[in-house]
């Protein structure tokens, strides 16, 4: 080799390594921010090591914030924030998403609130929807109030009581997941072109099944969402037929109906030119078909965890069941059962939401089992603007650099949730010091903060305290099968096993 081409490999030697390793380990704004690993400043294999299998490394970041601080770099362009600073800076700040959100959520090759990269794309879609989820609307909602009487009285509970009368346990994994996406595709599509996967348990395996197929990005993933995205549109069609009928008095509940609301609500911010058109609009079409897929996931883990928890704590069910006996009425019904079939029964009332909501006992255990047992713990992935930020006062961040958030490292913060780890609704109750209460509020993002807070998250609420006052007014759990539950991963979004047996007593009279 001349002299002239060793001179040339080494020159081009010395520029890879200081392109790749010198520059990102000593000289760039990054290399202030402390090492999530030693590797991490010039090789990103760590933390993809870490993320094989989907499961996105949340124990090493933790570890790694516990060990260096509310900032540490988990790559040579990645960068992690676990504090208040670093929250409002990034999600309050609207960083745009990384672009393969697009890619991963878009349905009809259309973009949706959660595919959607431009902040102001997603700002005019999100002021179309956030009236119908905003809270006091879903608390004063008769479409609400009508779809939770005819779930929980004619769907739900005379199949738990025909099972609590025959001694047989219930897989309540598998009744949360029916639940959330009943009563999604109801608020969504109307009440009479719900899916009804609460008594039809065939058709929930089939949607069930092609929902995580979709989700989890499986081998068939394609002819899956073209199935999908065809029950989407016939449900689109419907809710549309729905709109354009004269609204009739209910008869009784096997009549009941709702409007369409989140469909109706997209289609009246429809420019009127397409209002004539009959085709469903895609924009409407993606919107509502993510609505609905997301139904399931927003109640299946959460709720699973929660009856769980009660499950292992007799003396907690009962002050719950006092608790519950407090609403004016009760949400119990005296069924004279026949067989196991869902059909009519004659319904009570519901309380009022209003209520329902403030129930501090019930309010503390759901806010607790979000706390710990959150739909998604995985990071929250945004990219910094051209001009970069600075976190926590110390550390600037330059633009491009993937940074994050995840929700278990704001939920395990031993300062701020003593013995994190442990399930304890009491740190929620009202006896606690308010200024406690006040920083655990502040630190709590079950559902994301800023411009991108998940928009259903007064709904995934509401469904959740409907869903427990109707099974523990009337019953008592306790577990046959929790196998392999305590080491459930809930960073893929499900328990492992993804059953959760339970018995059900029936409780006998109001405590």
């Amino acid at each position: 080799m001349t002299f002239l081409s060793v001179l040339a490999v080494s020159i081009i030697l010395a520029l890879l390594g200081y392109r790749y390793i010198i520059y990102p380990a000593f000289l760039s704004p990054l290399s202030k921010i402390p090492n999530a690993h030693f590797t991490a400043s010039f090789c990103p294999l760590w933390m993809r090591w870490n993320r094989r299998g989907g499961r996105e490394g949340i124990h090493s970041i933790y570890k790694a914030h516990q060990q260096k601080g509310s900032i540490v770099r988990l790559g040579p362009n990645e960068v992690s924030v676990a504090s208040i600073d670093g929250l409002r800076k990034v999600y309050v700040g609207g960083f745009e998403k990384p672009r393969w959100y697009a890619e991963q959520f878009m349905h009809y090759q259309t973009p949706n609130l959660v595919s959607m990269v431009s902040p102001k794309e997603h700002a005019e879609r999100r002021r179309a929807l956030s009236h119908v989820y905003s809270k006091s609307y879903l608390l004063n909602s008769k479409d609400m109030q009508v779809i939770a009487t005819a779930i929980i009285f004619e769907r739900l509970l005379p199949i738990l009581e025909a099972r609590a009368q025959g001694g047989a346990p219930v897989d309540l994994y598998q009744v949360n997941r029916a639940v959330g996406v009943d009563f999604m595709s109801a608020y969504v599509f109307g009440l009479r072109n719900s899916t009804n996967t609460i008594c039809d348990a065939t058709l929930g395996q089939e949607l069930f099944s092609k929902i995580d197929a979709l989700l989890r990005n499986l081998s068939s993933g394609q002819k899956v969402r073209q199935e999908v995205e065809a029950l989407g549109l016939r449900h689109c069609q419907a809710a549309s037929l729905l709109l354009q009928q004269p609204s009739s008095p209910q008869k009784d509940l096997s009549h009941l109906s709702t409007e369409p609301v989140v469909f109706a609500s997209l289609q009246n911010h429809l420019p009127k030119s397409q209002k004539a058109n009959l085709a469903i609009n895609p924009g409407v079409a993606s919107e509502t078909l993510d609505h609905f897929l997301a139904g399931s996931e927003g109640t299946k883990t959460t709720l699973t965890f929660l009856q769980w928890e009660l499950s292992k704590r007799l003396p907690l069910q009962a002050r719950l069941h006092k608790e519950l006996f407090t609403l004016n009425p009760p949400i119990k019904a005296d069924f004279r059962m026949q067989g196991n079939a869902c059909g009519h029964r004659e319904s009570p009332l519901l309380p009022s939401f209003q209520a329902l909501d403030a129930l501090p006992l019930l309010d503390a255990v759901v806010q607790e089992s979000l706390r710990v047992y959150p739909a998604s713990q995985a990071p929250q992935p945004r990219v910094t603007p051209p001009g970069g930020c600075t976190i926590d006062q110390r550390f600037h961040v330059p633009g491009g650099v993937r940074i994050s958030t995840a929700v278990f490292c704001m939920h395990r913060n031993e300062d701020v949730f003593p013995d994190s780890a442990s399930w304890k609704p009491e740190r929620w109750m009202e006896e606690q010091d308010p200024a406690r209460l006040e920083e655990m509020r502040r630190w709590f993002w079950a559902f994301g903060s800023g411009p991108r807070t998940c928009i259903g998250r007064h709904f995934v609420v509401l469904v959740m305290k409907i869903m427990v006052a109707a099974i523990y007014t009337n019953y008592t759990t306790s577990i046959v099968d929790d196998e392999r539950m305590e080491q459930a991963d809930t960073f893929l979004g499900h328990p492992v096993g993804e059953k959760l047996m339970l018995k059900l007593s029936p409780v006998q009279k109001s405590l």
